[in-house]
């Protein structure tokens, strides 16, 4: 299973991101010329992208940021979520299934109460096979009855989810964890999430919360590394920028954080038979992360479900929310 690569040949340009480009233009802010390109299907569009994504998750800052916090509070909601679906049998929808390590504590944790079959979703082939690779490698396998994928981004799941519901398997339990939320507008996500679902479905959402008066620095520091340099990086390199072309920066405002490179000379990029003229000075914003309060986050979820429950962790730094779909 491989990617449809993206790249000409001869120029090693991004097709995809230098039409994106071209589309989207620039905008001056403050004397500045910012070009948004802050499309999270821009992140995985090759293998090595995917990979730089799933080496961030192995890291020592995002193993504290995320990952402690996040099976702490799951190992503490799953056992209502077990209580809940006793008796039932489950499509274990994994969305933006990354390597699908937060997919196996689900399987461990359920495969006694209920057939479940293990479902990966996401816009990268690569993590597709990834996922579903290390679950059979793990030994879960033998717990859950089939495993099912499909590559695409959320804005199509409401085509996507009914292709899972078969016989006995018509209900889902979607997990939607990682900070995956953080990536999208949060309306726009929970609507296309929603139209995807029917009554009895489950979603399990995790996500880093702030407070009102969090440090900016604080925030910052998280995303402020190499390895996600590293990655995103990859986005202006793909359309003709070398790392002796930008500098990365990251910064906290508008209540979530930018990751952008700002170049450092001027140079003209070819393909497709036009160009594009960067200047000294000019800022390219490749990723976004929104931050909610948990207050936020709450309105929000009760926004589109009637019923859902939020925990939170002591510092209140991370929420773990549980929604069920009443009709």
């Amino acid at each position: 299973m491989e990617n449809f690569k993206l790249e000409r040949p001869e120029t090693g340009i991004s097709d995809l991101i230098f039409t994106e480009l071209l589309k989207r233009g620039f905008e001056t802010k403050e004397g500045k010329r910012i070009w948004n390109i802050a499309d999270s299907k821009l992140w995985y569009l090759s293998p090595k992208q995917s990979q730089g994504y799933l080496d961030i998750t192995h890291t020592q800052e995002y193993e504290e940021n995320v990952v402690k916090k996040e099976i702490n509070l799951l190992n503490k909601i799953l056992p209502k979520l077990s209580d809940s679906i006793s008796n039932k049998s489950f499509n274990l929808l994994d969305l933006g299934c990354g390597d699908g390590n937060k997919a196996a504590l689900f399987i461990q944790k359920l495969s006694g109460v209920t057939e479940l079959r293990y479902c990966p979703i996401d816009i990268s082939s690569y993590m597709v096979q990834t996922a579903a690779k290390n679950i059979r490698n793990s030994g879960l396998s033998e717990k859950v009855i089939e495993m099912k994928w499909n590559v695409s981004d959320f804005e199509n799941l409401v085509n996507v989810t009914p292709l899972f519901r078969e016989g006995e398997f018509s209900n889902h339990i979607l997990m939607l964890l990682g900070n995956t939320l953080g990536n999208f507008n949060i309306r726009t996500i929970l609507h296309g999430v929603k139209q995807g679902m029917k009554a009895g479905d489950i979603l399990v959402i995790s996500n880093g919360v702030v407070e009102k008066d969090v440090d900016p620095e604080i925030v910052v520091k998280a995303y402020n590394n190499e390895t996600i340099n590293e990655w995103l990086s990859q986005v202006p390199k793909s359309v003709g920028l070398e790392d002796s072309d930008i500098e990365f920066h990251t910064i906290f405002r508008n209540s979530r954080v930018e990751e952008f490179y700002k170049v450092k000379t001027n140079k003209t990029v070819k393909a497709l038979g036009q160009e594009i003229s960067f200047k000294e000075g000019d800022e390219i914003l490749v990723a976004i992360s929104n931050k909610y309060t948990p207050e936020g986050l709450e309105q929000e979820i009760g926004f589109h479900f009637k019923e859902s429950e939020i925990l939170l962790n002591e510092d209140r730094s991370y929420a773990v929310v549980i929604v069920k779909m009443t009709e």
